[in-house]
Order: C-alpha cells, then sequence, then structure tokens
C-alpha cells in the first residue's frame, strides 16, 4: 500500500492506485443541515461511556422490539426518543410531531404511553398518564 492512510488513495479504472481525498462529510452537516457534534466525548472515563452504552442499549432495544415484523413502529418509536431526548423537539406537541412525519397523533400516543410506563423518564414536555398521580402515592 503506498502511504500510511488508505483513505489517502482511490483506484484508477485499470487498478492503479492514484491520489484522493476524502469527502468532507462534516462539512456538508455543518452547511446544509447546520449539524455539529455538541462535544468532545474523550472527555468521559471509560465507566462513564459503560454506563451510558448500558442506557443506550436498552433504549435501542425498545426501539427495536420485533422490528423486523413492524418497520413502522421502529419509526414511530425512533422519533419518540428523539423527541424525549432532542432539547430542540420539545417544543413541538406530540400532535406537530406526528403530522411532520405524515402520521396521526394516536400512532405516537400508544408508544408514548408504553415509555411512560416501562422508562419513568419525564420531561417537561410529557403530559402524564392519567393514573400516575395514584402509582407514586
Amino acid at each position: 500500500m503506498i502511504g500510511d492512510d488508505p483513505r489517502a488513495y482511490a483506484h484508477e479504472e485499470d487498478g492503479r492506485p492514484v491520489p484522493a481525498t476524502p469527502f468532507d462529510y462534516g462539512r456538508i452537516d455543518e452547511a446544509v443541515f447546520d449539524y455539529k457534534p455538541e462535544s468532545d466525548l474523550t472527555q468521559f472515563s471509560q465507566e462513564d461511556v459503560d454506563r451510558a452504552l448500558k442506557v443506550f442499549r436498552e433504549l435501542l432495544r425498545w426501539v427495536f422490539q420485533n422490528g423486523m415484523k413492524n418497520p413502522d413502529g421502529v419509526k414511530i418509536r425512533a422519533i419518540l426518543v428523539c423527541w424525549i431526548f432532542l432539547e430542540e423537539l420539545r417544543g413541538l406537541t406530540l400532535t406537530e410531531l406526528a403530522a411532520g412525519y405524515g402520521m396521526k397523533k394516536q400512532s405516537f400516543g400508544r408508544w408514548l404511553d408504553e415509555w411512560k410506563l416501562e422508562f419513568k423518564i419525564r420531561t417537561p414536555h410529557m403530559r402524564p398518564l392519567p393514573d400516575d398521580a395514584a402509582r407514586t402515592n
């Protein structure tokens, strides 16, 4: 191989290696989608990462469930997890969130109720379940 970085080379049609410049996806994300990574994750210890991965795995299990049989459910649950955890989406009502994906609120309501029962994680933009007060007393 020529050079240390395999991304610095590509192959011509005849198979010979030629210098190449990797595509800068980060610049596109930033310019088109206004996406910038929030922070440098190297500040976290391995113990922090292990704890976060445990939580993340549980969230992904909830999102996926039996996803190969019902991909629409995976989509709805993934959208809800984004709505719950991303502050920039919290200003949306559940109706607005669903409408943004061409769906009805009822499609999301069932899964949001399931979320509340399973995880007990609430953010200020979520309404409590009707019997939440009875459950906490």
